[in-house]
């Protein structure tokens, strides 16, 4: 799966730093997949494994969390570019002999 808005890489780094949830993320050893999905321009996608060891209550929590980041991801493409700051260069100091 993939968040519209968020790199693959960043989706597993705040489900696995915000929600302790471990994903693997990128081409999955499989680019020519990814070229037939469309998604090597976006690197790859976030792969969760599920397994019979799994409860529902992870299964859901699982499923918070991506609405969390979905969220996050939708606010974010909301808001207009940050202003740049401008610095202004120091005037040169002049140079007396």
């Amino acid at each position: 799966m993939n968040v519209e808005g968020a790199d693959p890489a960043d989706v597993g780094v705040m489900l696995d730093v915000d929600h302790d949830i471990a994903v693997r993320t990128g081409l999955h050893c499989a680019p020519r997949v990814h070229t037939q999905l469309g998604t090597v321009e976006a690197h790859g996608g976030v792969r969760f494994s599920v397994g019979a060891f799994n409860t529902e209550a992870e299964v859901v929590a699982a499923i918070h969390a991506v609405s969390e980041i979905s969220s996050w991801a939708r606010e974010r493409a909301r808001k207009p570019e940050r202003d740049v700051v401008q610095i202004a260069a120091p005037e040169p100091i002049g140079l007396t002999a």
